[in-house]
């Protein structure tokens, strides 16, 4: 049998073949020839994430295609980043202690970032900001910013006699603003370390002349005191308002830790606030 062409002009038409021939039907419908019995398809694959392919160019063809793929449960134990609603039973990835994500997201990867050592690790190589050079006993770490090291611990024993750390003042001040200072004015005070007299500064805010002895005692004998001053005791002289010396001739110059001492006003001619202070260094 020959080819026959239908032209329509309707946009809605079905025409029915009764016959049991094949036959090689061309319809025309609004300018646009369509080949009956959907024995060709145009494949557009744009949203199938590539299950249907070019070489679908049947309804056939694209069926069998789907109908083989093999679809992925929605019941299964799968791991995932977070929470799927369109499965039952997923398990969601998460970061433990010393464990970090890093996701690059769609069609990316997920970095998985891991160190040795807790935040109980008993040892300085658990821990991964530590840079350990030799460790030593009586050693401490100290943060750079960046990283924690390990570095020496000062110890009394390590520091020299005569670095400036060790240095300290002991002292008292007298305050009388109504009247001259009272001969045999004393304070007392006990030293919580050993320790060296250096030297001896007096202050006043006034001009005047001023004189104080410096006792000593251990404490189980307090209020019992020696003197310790020698011959060379602070003093302000000739209506100064400071004095200092370094000589300390006849001085006791040791200081047990908890040892007392007494600033004990021998002479004193004007009023106000007077302050006797002993530098000394800590042994």
């Amino acid at each position: 049998m020959a080819d026959i062409n239908v032209t329509l002009a309707e946009s809605d038409i079905n025409v029915t073949f009764s016959n049991a021939e094949t036959i090689a039907t061309t319809i025309t419908l609004a300018g646009v020839a369509i080949v009956p019995n959907s024995t060709q398809v145009t494949t557009d694959t744009t949203n199938f994430n590539n299950n249907l392919s070019t070489a679908d160019t049947t309804v056939q063809k694209a069926l069998d295609t789907i109908d083989d793929l093999a679809l992925a449960p929605t019941n299964a134990t799968y791991v995932t980043i977070s929470a799927n609603a369109t499965l039952s039973t997923e398990r969601v990835l998460t970061a433990g202690p010393n464990i970090t994500f890093a996701d690059g997201g769609i069609n990316s990867t997920l970095t998985i970032e891991a160190w040795s050592g807790t935040g109980s690790s008993t040892t300085l190589a658990g821990l991964t900001d530590v840079t350990i050079d030799t460790p030593a006993t009586n050693q401490m770490l100290i943060y750079s910013g960046t990283e924690w090291s390990n570095h020496n611990l000062v110890l009394d024993t390590m520091v020299s006699p005569n670095a400036d750390i060790l240095l300290s003042a002991i002292g008292v001040s007298f305050t009388n603003n109504s009247a001259v200072f009272s001969s045999g004015t004393t304070v007392s005070l006990s030293v919580p370390y050993n320790c060296s007299i250096m030297q001896w500064d007096a202050l006043s805010l006034s001009s005047g002349t001023f004189v104080a002895d410096v006792k000593k005692s251990v404490y189980a004998d307090y209020p019992s005191m020696t003197s310790i001053a020698g011959t060379d005791k602070p003093t302000l002289a000739g209506n100064a308002y400071k004095g200092t010396s370094t000589t300390l001739t006849g001085w006791t110059l040791a200081v047990t830790a908890g040892d007392v001492l007494k600033f004990d006003i021998e002479q004193a001619i004007q009023s106000g606030t007077i302050t006797a202070q002993l530098k000394v260094r800590k042994t």
